[in-house]
């Protein structure tokens, strides 16, 4: 899934440092989420908020300190929230 959104968000030909750090990013979050020991939902919100924080920091580390970067953060857990918690409930009842 993660190499289809990159594949997907690749428009121009060429390198881009973006796509590669977000592909690895999203592979190493799927990784750690299988070892994190709490709840999946607690471990689905603090591996977002590592995988965001180390997205700025490899891209533009002068921005983890702004107003962006808090938007971006509060936008992502609500976001993955509201996934998440539509899919628990979507397999909950089988």
């Amino acid at each position: 899934m993660v190499l289809l959104s990159a594949l997907v968000l690749k428009f121009g030909s060429g390198f881009e440092t973006g796509i590669l750090t977000f592909t690895l990013i999203g592979a190493m979050v799927v990784v750690a989420a299988k070892f994190i020991p709490w709840r999946y939902f607690a471990g689905n919100l603090i591996t977002i908020v590592i995988a965001v924080l180390i997205f700025y920091a490899f891209l533009n580390p002068g921005l983890i300190l702004s107003l962006v970067f808090a938007k971006e953060l509060f936008l992502d857990i609500v976001v993955s929230s509201l996934i998440f918690a539509f899919l628990y409930f979507l397999w909950q009842d089988k």
